[in-house]
């Protein structure tokens, strides 16, 4: 988050730029197993354009030249500045997630060729880490008392924190 800064041509920058996630109260963030919802607020100086974007990627990757974090132009790509009173919201929905992964993101803002890191909402971090749930896992294990007529079916499931339903399915086979 700046007010005031100046960038390396000595621009007077006149931007505040917030991150959080959407959708929930501050320090949560809108997950499933496969995506992610980034959310963001500028405010500027009227009529200053700042472009936003979002750098995620895999925990410990966002600010190392290992190339492994990603940056994505947030929607909407550009925001015009009305005075520090109006916030204007930005967002990027990411997709393709790896379930029960730690990621972590940041709002980027461009203004004068110069880029601001966004502070999370109540903190003085700029990066957010997340982790993506793990989804349910299922075991099967062999039948037990098995007879001519009867059979026990056994299993375990482990619902990750969803709501889970678990059954069995079977099929009766003649072997000749």
């Amino acid at each position: 988050m700046n007010r005031f800064s100046k960038n390396r041509y000595g621009i007077i920058l006149a931007v505040i730029l917030f991150f959080f996630f959407v959708g929930y109260p501050i320090g949560t963030v809108e997950i499933t197993p496969t995506s992610a919802k980034l959310g963001g607020q500028v405010a500027a100086n009227s009529g200053e354009i700042v472009s936003v974007y979002f750098d995620w990627g895999r925990q410990g990757c966002i600010g190392t030249k290992t190339g492994c974090s990603q940056r994505v132009t947030a929607d909407p790509a550009t925001i015009t500045g009305t005075g520090f009173n109006y916030y204007h919201p930005f967002y990027y929905s990411l997709s393709g997630l790896t379930p029960g992964t730690t990621y972590e993101a940041r709002a980027v803002g461009i203004s004068h060729n110069s880029e601001l890191y966004g502070k999370l909402i109540g903190s003085s971090e700029t990066i957010w880490t997340f982790t993506t749930p793990k989804l349910p896992t299922v075991t099967t294990s062999p039948a037990s008392n098995v007879s001519s007529y009867y059979a026990q079916l056994n299993g375990t499931a482990n619902p990750n924190g969803f709501a889970t339903k678990a059954w069995f399915q079977f099929h009766q086979s003649r072997f000749l």
